[in-house]
């Protein structure tokens, strides 16, 4: 997958339950400043991956994954305050 921008709070949970899960890789190609050009190519890119690996596995692995690392994140927060 192409990312680019700042993403969700929880992004690196959900990037790392893709990759450990289904072994999707993230790429992070720009930050929050994209041409029309990038955005339209990452997108057209992006929505191919998608629908491959839904149709690999039957059903909608990124929402999966976006549903546990909501999940996940309160505990990763608090994890990190009793780091500190």
């Amino acid at each position: 997958m192409k990312v680019h921008g700042l993403g969700m709070s929880y992004s690196m949970i959900y990037w790392n339950l893709l990759e450990t899960r289904y072994g999707l890789h993230s790429e992070i190609v720009a930050g929050c400043v994209v041409t029309e050009r990038q955005f339209a190519y990452w997108q057209g890119y992006n929505r191919t991956i998608r629908a491959y690996y839904n149709h690999k596995y039957g059903r909608d692995i990124f929402e999966e994954c976006d549903q546990e690392a909501q999940k996940q994140w309160p505990a990763f927060l608090k994890s990190l305050e009793s780091a500190t």
